[in-house]
């Protein structure tokens, strides 16, 4: 199984290099952050409701295993984005889903594994949903398919 925490790390940088969404998050690749659970810190929902405005933050949700077509472990992460003043958070959603990294061969971030051993061409869903405070943010799920693993 590939690790989730390498997943994140490969998603974050894959993300950071999309020059789109870092000016939509102005302008700074700092503002695209990976959640990691830790001993002190393991709540999801908590992370997202103290998310700075402005900020994306990637996060592992879950893994699953599908025994459709062929047997494959999927991993589900999380995408969180809190607006800020003057941009769109639906512009920065569709830029994330579509984005384009530099370097790169012109193909959107989807089209390419964002680490070793996942398949490109991720399934996602994107919805809103609401933190403690009953206010709106933007999620998007992404699953990703192991490939190789050795079960």
């Amino acid at each position: 199984m590939v690790r989730r925490t390498a997943i994140i790390e490969g998603f974050v940088g894959k993300l950071k290099l999309i020059p789109d969404l870092v000016t939509l998050l102005a302008g700074n690749s700092d503002n695209i952050v990976g959640y990691f659970d830790s001993y002190i810190k393991n709540s999801i929902t908590s992370a997202v409701y103290q998310q700075k405005a402005g900020t994306v933050m990637v996060a592992w949700e879950e893994t699953s295993f599908t025994q459709a077509e062929m047997q494959a472990l999927m991993h589900t992460m999380t995408v969180s984005h809190k607006p800020i003043t003057g941009v769109s958070p639906l512009d920065v959603i569709d830029t994330l889903v579509n984005g384009v990294p530099v370097p790169g061969d012109g193909q959107v971030w989807r089209a390419c594994p964002v680490t070793d051993g996942l398949d490109g061409w991720p399934e996602f869903e994107i919805t809103r949903v609401q933190d403690g405070e009953g206010i709106d943010y933007h999620l998007a799920l992404f699953k990703f398919k192991e490939i190789g693993d050795k079960q």
